[in-house]
């Protein structure tokens, strides 16, 4: 049986503000990755506990980092040139607020861009070069965990790719173009969708078609339907970022038959330790692997290296 790969997708302010060094960037890196390794071992030991199975040999990892350093040092040339000033006052008050307006509600303006959306494409890039050998050569299964502003990045991911099936080609390196059978291995090919910490229901906004009427949002469309897929959104109380989310797509009647459920974590004990703490959350990673453990085992019941029974 080949692996089921978990796609890690990170959120915002993932790098260190208003420095540019090489050493910053990469203590970055290296806070971003133990995000990712530490959700990774609790993984890990709740299958352990759920199934008494190695997780390493049922599943593998693809680690995505689409903050890149054009975007850093970008971020970092706003706020250096802007308040010059203001970059080595570290008792200042206003030093925070503008850290967070510069280098997280960047990240969001970044994302949204009109004309090159370095963001998209270098995820893309990224899971596009994991995945696609045991995609199409061991008929690889993949799943979806996404945190912050990566929950917004995937469902654009798979909102293009389930309903439309596109993957925004015209902003990719010619060398990366995916013909419409890789295409189809993609849709049928995908498992799970989890995020945590989302804004989802808040970027639904920028669709202006969605509420410009009597009946907001009653036409929003959820992707992540059909073959048994599942879709856990987690959040805490105390996120000011995180949206519940299965209220507002059940507006819709069509989403009805989709399984998209919202569960309630405490993460931490102030919005921004809320936020940020999604990744060592244990009953977190327990409730993804009850659902990874029934993929697996419908695979092996089955005989093939996909979901064919709902769960």
């Amino acid at each position: 049986m080949s692996k089921h790969y978990l796609i890690f997708v990170h959120g915002i302010g993932e790098r260190q503000p208003d420095k540019r060094s090489q050493a910053a960037h990469k203590q970055a890196e290296q806070a971003q990755n133990k995000n990712y390794t530490t959700l990774w071992d609790n993984l890990a030991f709740a299958y352990a506990q759920e199934t008494r199975g190695a997780f390493h040999e049922a599943f593998a990892p693809i680690y995505t980092d689409w903050h890149t350093k054009q975007i850093h040092l970008a971020e970092a040339t706003v706020y250096n040139e802007a308040f010059p000033n203001l970059v080595d006052q570290h008792l200042s008050l206003i030093r925070p607020l503008r850290n967070f307006a510069t280098f997280f509600v960047g990240d969001v303006v970044a994302y949204v861009s009109q004309d090159v959306n370095v963001i998209r494409r270098t995820v893309w890039q990224q899971i596009w070069q994991q995945l696609k050998e045991p995609l199409i050569h061991e008929n690889a299964t993949y799943s979806i965990v996404s945190h912050s502003l990566g929950t917004v990045i995937m469902f654009d991911y798979l909102f293009k790719l389930l309903k439309d099936d596109e993957l925004f080609v015209t902003e990719l390196n010619p060398d990366m173009e995916i013909s419409a059978e890789d295409r189809r291995l993609l849709r049928e090919q995908f498992c799970h969708f989890f995020t945590f910490g989302s804004p989802i229901g808040l970027f639904m906004l920028r669709q202006g078609s969605l509420w410009d009427n009597n009946d907001p949002f009653r036409a929003a469309h959820n992707p992540i339907r059909g073959n048994g897929r599942v879709w856990l959104n987690f959040y805490d109380r105390r996120d000011l970022i995180a949206y519940p989310l299965q209220k507002i797509f059940n507006l819709n009647p069509q989403n009805h038959g989709c399984v998209l459920e919202d569960k309630p974590v405490r993460a931490g004990f102030t919005p921004l330790g809320a936020h940020n703490n999604y990744w060592k959350n244990r009953e977190l990673a327990g409730a993804i692997v009850k659902t990874l453990a029934r993929t697996v085992r419908s695979s092996v019941e089955s005989g093939a290296n996909k979901i064919l029974t709902p769960v």
